[in-house]
């Protein structure tokens, strides 16, 4: 199965909560609250120090997180450009969390445009209209074990 993913509100905005969905024959929403987000920050600063490395760890954790209940099912994965130029960066780190999360290794991972008239882009902006509920709301511990692993 291929599958598109999109985010709501980056993680760098701190004052936001973040929504990242993935779409295709199937839906799932994760949601990243403002507060977690800001506690992270607070730990990873003084862990790690370029905010701009934290914001993009903190992308690939949520990636994990979103695509966990799918790994048997996905063989490819199409992500919304967020950060330009990282592409590679994500893609190493995302595909060696997988693997360690027990994906298949040869899981396709591209990074295009998606547009607004994707299924995972209104799937996220619905959550962050608060039309619909997220699946799962992401805690900082969760997320910190993730990016633990990514060191």
């Amino acid at each position: 199965m291929k599958v598109e993913i999109d985010q709501s509100n980056r993680v760098e905005e701190t004052q936001k909560d973040t929504i990242i969905a993935l779409s295709n024959n199937i839906e799932y929403t994760i949601c990243i609250r403002a507060q977690t987000k800001r506690e992270l920050l607070k730990i990873l600063r003084r862990k790690e120090g370029s905010d701009k490395l934290i914001y993009i760890n903190l992308f690939v954790a949520a990636l994990v997180i979103l695509l966990r209940q799918y790994r048997d099912d996905i063989k490819s994965i199409i992500i919304d450009i967020e950060y330009p130029g990282k592409e590679l960066y994500i893609e190493s780190r995302l595909k060696r969390l997988l693997v360690e999360e027990n994906f298949k290794s040869s899981l396709q991972i591209v990074f295009k445009s998606i547009g607004k008239q994707s299924p995972a882009h209104y799937a996220a902006w619905s959550v962050h209209k608060k039309l619909r509920k997220p699946n799962w709301i992401a805690k900082s511990q969760e997320l910190l074990r993730i990016i633990s692993r990514l060191q």
